[in-house]
Formats: C-alpha cells, structure tokens, sequence
C-alpha cells in the first residue's frame, strides 16, 4: 500500500504524494481567496500518509495566498477518519449504480 511504500523511502511514493500534495495545495489556494475560509479539512484514505501529504498542501496555502489570508487559514487532517469517506462512496455507488460496493479501500492505509 502507498502509507508502507512511502514509510520504506520508495522516492516514486514520496514523488507522487508530493505532487498530489502539491495540486491539491493549488486548488485549496483558490478557496481560500474565493471564499476567505480560516479552516480546511482533508479527509479520506491519503491522509493516512500524514506529512508526506500534508506538507506540500500547507507549503503551496502559505506560498501562494496573501498573508493576510493565509495566516489565519488552518489545513489539516479531518479526525473523522476513513469512514467518513467509505460511507459516502457506499452511498453515491448505490445511488449511481444501484450497487452497494465491495468495501475496498485504496490509497494510503493509516498503519
């Protein structure tokens, strides 16, 4: 899985979540100045991967958001958990498909 991958030093693991981590950073930059929001939560199976993902998130927000918007703005791990994110996968497969899913879980497994 990608959380033991990225652990083990794998440099394409530690490559990709940067990236990810990276493009996600960009998006969160444009709520921010959009909607001036102080709180950002990420939740779902990659935040099993912790700084990996998180630390290129946070370096894009302080880098490309004004200061002023920037520094009250916290992002950071939702502590819900994964099933917040497998409940609504469950739930939007049945509503699309009318299957109710086979449970697998992918991305970073928190270890």
């Amino acid at each position: 899985n990608l959380g033991l991958a990225y652990q083990a030093g794998d440099p394409r693991i530690v490559a990709l979540l940067e990236d990810a981590g990276n493009t996600l950073g960009r998006a969160i930059i444009h709520l921010i100045s959009a909607l001036n929001l102080n709180r950002i939560l990420i939740a779902g199976n990659l935040t099993g991967c912790g700084e990996g993902f998180l630390t290129p998130i946070q370096g894009q927000v302080q880098n490309g958001v004004l200061p002023a918007l920037a520094q009250p703005t916290e992002v950071g791990f939702a502590t819900l958990g994964d099933d917040i994110v497998d409940e609504q996968e469950h739930t939007a497969g049945r509503q699309q498909s009318g299957n109710t899913g086979d449970g697998v879980k992918s991305g970073c497994q928190a270890v």
